[in-house]
């Protein structure tokens, strides 16, 4: 009783799918992350712990920056939700009352609302998709910045200590991949 059908109506349609597509799909990928992490990890660490460390760390980079960037994403989400809402709120009304409409002749008035509140709920969508470009971008940079930090850290422990050969360098600076993109993900 406390809201409006349409809160439901947007929250069952809407925000179902949502949940569906990010979260419940995203677990099964969740597996295979953690599987090929665990993994490659072991196969670091059979190379070179020191350098295993190294990248580790580095590989937080894009972590903290997603953690960073999640939270305006997080609140965008909420936004689409809220606003979808109102939406379907203002559709379900209109249909409703659309003998109404008729009889007043207010077809351009319902119209122009119309547009109005599509309008919101399209740059609240475009924000959206704004703020996930900018965390792609800023996860991408920080990605190359953990491949190249590897490189020099395994580049200074070969130069100091003559430990580490140049194609494990090259092979730790492949493996990054598949750190970053299972923690990413």
């Amino acid at each position: 009783n406390e809201y409006n059908t349409a809160t439901y109506i947007s929250a069952l349609t809407n925000d179902v799918h949502k949940i569906e597509e990010d979260y419940l799909f995203s677990a099964f990928d969740l597996i295979t992350n953690f599987t090929l992490f665990i993994c490659t990890i072991i196969v670091m660490l059979i190379y070179s712990p020191l350098l295993t460390l190294s990248g580790i760390v580095l590989a937080l980079l894009p972590f903290i920056g997603a953690i960073l960037i999640g939270g305006k994403l997080a609140i965008r989400e909420k936004e689409i939700s809220d606003q979808n809402a109102s939406f379907m709120h203002f559709i379900k009304d209109n249909l409703i009352g659309f003998s109404t409409v008729k009889v007043f002749k207010a077809e351009k008035k319902i119209k122009e609302l119309f547009n109005k509140n599509n309008n919101t709920l399209e740059n609240k969508k475009a924000s959206k998709t704004k703020t996930l470009a900018l965390m792609e971008m800023v996860q991408t940079v920080l990605s190359l910045a953990s491949q190249f930090g590897v490189f020099f850290v395994g580049a200074y422990i070969s130069i100091k200590s003559g430990k580490i050969a140049p194609s494990v360098i090259l092979l730790f600076v492949q493996l990054m991949n598949y750190i970053i993109s299972p923690l990413m993900n």
